[in-house]
């Protein structure tokens, strides 16, 4: 069991949409499939790449250089843009793999196989580290996507998306912008307290006018409405009409003293004869009328 351990640049290929191809035309998905193949393997002997092995639609393949694996990406891109029955996305990464019998193991090869979906249709895409070595070469271009999280890779991964001359531009996600917080300087800060304080005082100013208003509006109609019950005509009382009222008033004492008097007696006599019944109550109702009337008078 031979084993060889290396670093080394992965390139992972795949067609787009080519599952949903095949459910609707197999025989069409074949003949896709060869063609792919067929652009795989030519451009693979010009930058002096290695296939590994097929998976399903997808090729993995090997460099020795991430400049020849970023070249070979470009040139499978450009000679499939004509190609309107498919269109392939590239994912390349730089990592430690182990070759065993024919096969290829390491985490260089899961990275570059999630890597590669994250690519446009007719696209390509690649870690940090392979940027890092690529970054200086004229004619290619590289557009930042940010820190992602990968299935079953430990760590973030910097991804970067490639463009060349005669590929179109990867779309690019517009970065979230927080809204700038607003800082207030310390110098307005007294301003602030002066405001406040005046705004304090003035409403407690206008609560008072308020309140002595209402009470000036309250006495302005209880004296309006005084004249109201003395609108009628008052009659003035002397010295003299006093004494005369009181001597009216003892007099009306005796009177009362005297019906009290009278009541008593015909009482006693309602009991001894109910012939005067009449009689004694209609002079006491005459006695009670001349009474009351003599009491409005004063």
């Amino acid at each position: 069991m031979s084993e060889e351990r290396q670093l080394s640049a992965i390139m992972f290929t795949d067609i787009v949409g080519y599952t949903s191809l095949m459910g609707k035309d197999e025989q069409k998905g074949l003949e896709v499939l060869d063609q792919k193949q067929r652009l795989i393997n030519t451009s693979l002997e010009k930058f002096n790449g290695e296939k590994l092995k097929d998976l399903g639609d997808g090729t993995l393949s090997s460099f020795r250089s991430a400049v020849d694996a970023v070249n070979c990406a470009i040139h499978i891109q450009r000679a499939n843009l004509q190609n309107s029955d498919f269109s392939i996305r590239i994912g390349i990464h730089i990592g430690d793999v182990v070759f065993r019998d024919g096969d290829i193991f390491g985490d260089g090869v899961n990275v570059a196989s999630r890597i590669e979906p994250l690519a446009e249709p007719g696209g390509i895409c690649v870690s940090g580290s392979v940027y890092e070595n690529i970054r200086n070469q004229t004619g290619i271009k590289s557009f930042f996507l940010g820190e992602k999280e990968l299935k079953n890779v430990s760590e973030p991964i910097k991804v970067y998306a490639l463009t060349a001359e005669g590929l179109p531009l990867p779309k690019i996600p517009k970065p979230k912008r927080d809204k700038p917080k607003k800082r207030y300087s310390r110098r307005f800060i007294p301003l602030a307290i002066l405001v406040v304080s005046c705004a304090l005082i003035s409403l407690m100013f206008f609560n008072q006018q308020n309140r002595q208003r209402k009470n000036t509006q309250v006495s302005g109609q209880s004296t309006q409405a005084l004249p109201q019950y003395r609108s009628q005509p008052t009659i003035e009382v002397t010295p003299d009409d006093r004494k005369r009222n009181s001597e009216e008033i003892v007099q009306l004492e005796q009177e009362l003293k005297l019906l009290v008097s009278k009541i008593d007696q015909m009482n006693n006599r309602l009991k001894d004869s109910s012939q005067g019944q009449g009689t004694d109550i209609t002079a006491l109702s005459s006695l009670i009328e001349d009474q009351e009337r003599k009491q409005k008078q004063l």
